[in-house]
């Protein structure tokens, strides 16, 4: 079951650590974006960030433990300024050793999904655990 709060500026979702999940947050994801009349690409873009920290804090993060969760929070800073927050119940990562170029070959597996995080947003940072990630993008 997915817990969501809301209010003006943000929306925080705590979802059941399953990549089934994943689409109810993709969708609020949109639909809170849509009032702020953000272009297709710029949601999309915004997309493959969400489906990408999630799959990592659900695969990685909490090992695929059904029992665990993932929390997440959209917000809107200024403008056409947002966050995406991503936190797992896991016990964090080394994140400072993660490569986060674009690999050469697109197909290579390992850290594309940082790749593709750094390529859609402004920049991005983790807490100190490395069990939360905030990234920040430019909306058009």
């Amino acid at each position: 079951m997915v817990k969501t709060e809301r209010d003006k500026d943000h929306v925080s979702l705590e979802i059941p650590s399953s990549i089934s999940s994943i689409g109810s947050a993709l969708k609020m994801l949109n639909h809170f974006l849509k009032q702020y009349d953000v272009s297709e690409l710029s949601t999309t873009q915004a997309t493959v960030v969400l489906r990408e920290l999630m799959v990592n804090a659900i695969t990685h993060g909490n090992k695929d433990d059904a029992s665990s969760s993932v929390n997440i929070r959209l917000e809107h800073i200024k403008g056409k300024e947002f966050k995406i927050v991503v936190e797992d119940m896991g016990a964090g990562f080394n994140y400072a050793a993660i490569d986060t170029r674009i690999p050469d070959n697109p197909k290579t597996i390992q850290n594309r999904g940082y790749a593709l995080i750094k390529a859609y947003t402004n920049r991005f940072e983790f807490n100190r655990k490395g069990n939360c990630i905030a990234a920040y993008f430019s909306a058009k």
